[in-house]
């Protein structure tokens, strides 16, 4: 009997071929190549992983306001420009392997 190996979800991204499309950053803004890698390898939806991705950067910034703040465009912004990591590396690889969960054809 076979036995399974548990991935972490570090692992599970460094298990995957590395990418390097043309004009990466370019056409997809907000990703690095690491966590962008499903998509490719593994013919993940990038349109709604990117929307999660989004959505999960909207949230970590709503988590650092007041209770019943709204998240503007400028805070967004802000928080973007605070940082050098594209918003899938400020997420982090559990974030991400959460979001690559939803987004992956179902065998």
């Amino acid at each position: 009997m076979a036995s399974t190996v548990s991935l972490t979800p570090a692992g599970w991204f460094d298990s995957l071929p590395p990418i390097n499309p043309p004009d990466f950053q370019e056409k997809h803004p907000g990703w690095c190549l690491r966590h962008y890698a499903p998509a490719v390898r593994l013919h993940g939806n990038h349109i709604g992983a990117t929307i999660q991705l989004a959505r999960t950067v909207v949230g970590l910034i709503k988590a650092a306001l007041p209770e019943g703040s709204t998240v503007t465009t400028g805070q967004i912004t802000e928080y973007l420009g605070q940082h050098s990591e594209p918003a899938c590396c400020l997420a982090g690889d559990e974030l991400m392997y959460e979001i690559w969960s939803h987004w992956l054809p179902r065998t």
